[in-house]
């Protein structure tokens, strides 16, 4: 029995000029795709901040933005996109100009990202991906920061394993500089930085360790320096206070308190004393097989902890490495499986206490219960990447801890994964609540992506061997598989709406891309709105971009409006324009009633669509049907909305055409 933990292989073969025929074919695939149509739609999410952002930067030099906030995330893209708006004039095309850019270079940079991994067919497979992946498009076609922290985040990975291959300290600093960098753009490059700790535990050298635990605690503390100097920028939020609509549910957990953490630490301790002097009477003559009995014995004992303590999803985790671990210690596969079922009975047991309870009000919370934390929505959200990637590795997985289970050491892209994206994973889940963004695990992605094409590799190679194939019919298998694991991760439908985004292929979609925020405005300025009307926004950072002068309010409930309003004055203002807030259904009657102006115009968001009681609530919408507001405007996404309230005895300009305000969803 083999005492390597890992294996390492490394690509032998070099790039011919086919190969590199081929990888600018690769890339330039990609610059059109992600060219194509940038401009088509305007503005949506929060790329509005950043515009917002770089107009301030062409005005005064720093990042100011309206409401008079140094906004503080991303400052070199920001001036990168004030560097293209100089040059090519005010526009979304201009503005998302260097996400195009870098997202054409993360082809270059994903290619050399897999050569550590990976011989030259399947880097340029990896290249392909990543050019005709539909998130990497997406991103590529947004003036957001994330594919510029993605981007340096891949150039940080290709830096690691430079250095792990030379070992020379110049390369450590040079893999420094890019996790620096990266931060830079994002403060989620924190997770990414325990890639530090790759070079030396894959060499099992106790220098590379060391200075990848430095390498770890510069970035840690930088991102310590950068989060405090960015929180400083921003001004203190109104607060809803405690109670307020749509505030967050209780929990439904019972925390694990001192004394259950203690009991359990005891409980893992003891078990991990008996385990280290029992496995010395059976394993004097090797060490290894001690150790891992000693750690199956810890992980095994803390899983049946967690499961009593309803820690479900840790308590799933300890137990699998535990069994393995166990297994990989020359003892049978019994004492795991009958602990397995002895935490399958009280999962059944749980599952029916949590059932009974009031507090249960959906299959979310069912889940939620039981999980305990952290919760795994990081990994439900990776899961909208690739369902059948990840399906494809998880059996991956499975088949190479079967193997380490049985004595064999584990490759070394499955340290990459567990270092690069299971590690991360599950930290980001210790900070999730009921909704995760995919921007937030995104810079797991490349590193799946690499360890699912290494492993998918090495078991063809294995098969191939086994079966003795012929090259030919190999390299056809290859090439099959090769195209599958492709499908897996272009979806077509998603390819087709973001490649040359039009406002009609996200009329039926949740994504927020095409919300026509542009049509709005471009409607209100065609009305003919004069400055002594009044326009009220929804959505107050999309319309200080388009609607600079003739924003007069931003209007949301209290409670909705609370993470981007500030008090000022006795008065609550929009943090990112400044604009005044209306956050009632009285405050709204108020501006109609002492008002003098003819015409007061509500220009919606299709953004909120999905919610929109809950942005209207506190009287809102309740008001506005009162006093007759009309829809006399729907964008091109069919969910921007514009409401029209015209003052008895004034001349009506509606259109003849304007509907009553229909109830929303």
């Amino acid at each position: 029995m083999s005492e390597e933990i890992f294996r390492t292989w490394r690509p032998q073969d070099e790039e011919s000029r086919l190969t590199l025929l081929l990888l600018a074919l690769v890339v330039a695939v990609g610059a059109v795709l992600r060219f194509w149509g940038l401009g088509n739609i305007g503005l949506f999410g929060d790329e509005d901040v950043m515009a917002l952002a770089t107009r301030g930067i062409l005005e005064t030099g720093v990042p100011v933005i309206p409401s008079g906030m140094l906004y503080p995330r991303a400052l070199p893209q920001l001036y990168l996109m004030a560097l293209s708006v100089s040059v090519f004039g005010d526009s979304e095309w201009a503005l998302r100009l260097p996400s195009a850019v870098m997202g054409t270079l993360m082809i270059l940079i994903g290619y050399r990202l897999g050569r550590r991994f990976l011989t030259v067919p399947w880097s340029l497979l990896l290249a392909t991906s990543i050019a005709l992946l539909p998130v990497m498009i997406a991103l590529s076609q947004t003036a957001r920061m994330y594919v510029f922290y993605l981007s340096f985040v891949m150039l940080f990975g290709v830096a690691v394993f430079r250095w792990e291959r030379t070992e020379s300290v110049r390369d450590w600093l040079l893999a420094v500089t890019a996790c620096i960098g990266a931060l830079l753009f994002h403060s989620l490059t924190v997770f990414a930085s325990l890639l530090f700790f790759y070079p030396g535990l894959v060499k099992r050298s106790v220098r590379l360790l060391g200075l990848g635990g430095v390498g770890f605690v510069v970035c840690g503390v930088l991102f310590e320096l950068l989060s405090e100097w960015s929180s400083g920028q921003y001004f203190p939020l109104v607060s809803a206070g405690p109670g307020a609509v749509g505030a967050p549910a209780e929990s439904l957990q019972n925390p694990v308190g001192a004394l259950a953490a203690i009991v359990v630490a005891v409980l893992v301790a003891g078990c991990a004393a008996a385990a280290w002097i029992a496995g010395g009477r059976r394993s004097a003559a090797e060490p290894m097989t001690r150790l891992w009995f000693t750690a199956a014995a810890v992980l095994l004992s803390f899983a049946v902890a967690a499961a009593v303590l309803v820690q479900y999803h840790l308590g799933a985790l300890a137990w699998f490495v535990g069994a393995v671990l166990y297994v990989r210690s020359g003892r049978s596969v019994l004492v795991p499986a009958a602990l397995a079922a002895f935490m399958l009975a009280l999962l059944a047991w749980h599952g029916y206490a949590a059932w009974q309870s009031p507090r249960i009000e959906g299959l979310y919370d069912y889940a939620e219960a039981l999980l305990g934390r952290p919760k795994p929505l990081s990994y439900l959200t990776f899961l909208d990447f690739s369902p059948i990637g990840v399906a494809v590795y998880a059996l991956l997985m499975v088949w190479f801890a079967v193997g380490f289970a049985r004595g064999r050491a584990l490759p070394d892209h499955v340290l990459l994964f567990l270092v690069a994206v299971l590690a991360p994973l599950l930290l980001i889940a210790f900070f999730a609540e009921r909704f995760m963004p995919p921007r937030y695990v995104i810079g797991t992605l490349p590193f799946f992506m690499v360890s699912l094409l290494a492993g998918v590799r090495e078991v063809l190679l294995h098969f191939e061997g086994r079966l003795r194939l012929r090259p030919a019919p190999a390299h056809a298998v290859a090439a099959l598989v090769a195209l599958a694991v492709l499908a897996a991760f272009v979806d077509p439908a998603e390819f087709r709406y973001n490649v040359n985004p039009r406002y009609a292929d996200f009329a039926h979609l949740t994504d927020h891309r095409g919300v026509d925020h542009k049509g709005a405005a471009e409607f209100v300025i065609a009305s003919g709105t004069e400055d002594e009307d009044v326009v009220i926004v929804l959505d107050s950072q999309q319309q200080g971009y388009y609607l600079p002068k003739r924003t007069d309010y931003y209007m949301r409930s209290l409670h909705a409006g609370r993470n981007s309003s500030i008090l000022r004055d006795g008065r609550m203002l929009n943090l990112y324009t400044g604009v005044p807030q209306i956050a009632s259904g009285e405050e709204l009657a108020r501006v109609v009633r002492e008002s003098e102006y003819d015409e007061i115009l509500v220009v919606g968001s299709g953004e909120l669509e999905h919610n929109l009681m809950r942005y209207m609530a506190d009287g809102i919408w309740t008001t506005m049907q009162e006093l007759g507001f009309e829809r006399v405007w729907l964008g091109r996404d069919g969910a921007t909305p514009i409401w029209r309230y015209t003052k008895p005895g004034k001349a009506a300009t509606a259109s003849a055409e304007a509907d009553s305000v229909p109830a929303p969803d």
